[in-house]
């Protein structure tokens, strides 16, 4: 007599999870002027090989054309892969199409971020009281991150709330790692590789701050500003 329900052993599951997309929001359509600013970001910052990455459009004009093989090719040279777009207008998101970039959506994550940030304000700060050399990485989730001695080049900190540092910062800090704008980074002593508050990165290149300075880094108008804790505020 034929089976007619053989038992076979699954062939997969669906699993729900988290899987890391770095965003590049773009401000602008000058694709010379991104790549420039592409490539000091990409040769301060060490990204995973094989990142992946997406480009969001909803700050650049719709009627703008955007030639988007030389970004993926930039990206692609440091072994990052870009995937898709999000946003634009439909002219953008053909040309996207045409380049082999999907178009993907995010769901809007507001009220999660809103209790989480409302969470930051209950539970006690990270503490870290050795140094963080080269190669480690300190994740504070859901919480501020205090850092009592040095973050040397090639370290990273980061942090959901804000981050304070009391040693000199050489690696990288990220504070407002959940999309928390009104984080703030707190180092008596820049000297980074890269900042970042809430997605938005400068690499310490592009920052002129004296060395030994204690300063405070925020986001303000989608911009990183540097307040000097000493005198008053300048940009970054």
């Amino acid at each position: 007599m034929q089976d007619l329900n053989p038992i076979h052993p699954n062939a997969f599951i669906i699993k729900s999870s988290f899987f890391p997309v770095f965003m590049l929001q773009m401000l602008t359509t000058d694709t010379e002027l991104f790549i420039e600013q592409l490539t000091k970001l990409l040769c301060a910052q060490e990204f995973s090989q094989n990142t992946i990455m997406a480009l969001d459009l909803q700050k650049v004009p719709a009627d703008s054309k955007i030639d988007f093989m030389p970004i993926k090719q930039v990206l692609l040279a440091k072994t990052l892969c870009l995937i898709g777009v999000i946003g634009g207008s439909e002219q953008q998101k053909i040309s996207a199409m045409n380049c082999g970039l999907y178009l993907l959506t995010v769901p809007n994550r507001t009220k999660d971020r809103i209790e989480r940030n409302e969470q930051l304000k209950h539970l006690p700060a990270e503490i870290i009281t050795t140094t963080i050399h080269s190669g480690q990485k300190i994740y504070a989730k859901n919480r501020d991150l205090i850092c009592t001695i040095a973050v040397n080049r090639g370290a990273e900190v980061i942090s959901d709330g804000n981050i304070h540092i009391y040693g000199k910062l050489s690696g990288r800090a990220l504070a407002g790692a959940n999309g928390d704008k009104n984080a703030s980074i707190f180092c008596v002593n820049f000297d980074a590789e890269l900042v970042s508050i809430a997605g938005f990165y400068n690499a310490g290149i592009n920052m002129h701050i004296p060395s030994a300075t204690p300063v405070q880094i925020q986001l303000i108008n989608e911009e990183l500003q540097a307040r000097s804790l000493n005198t008053t505020a300048s940009g970054v």
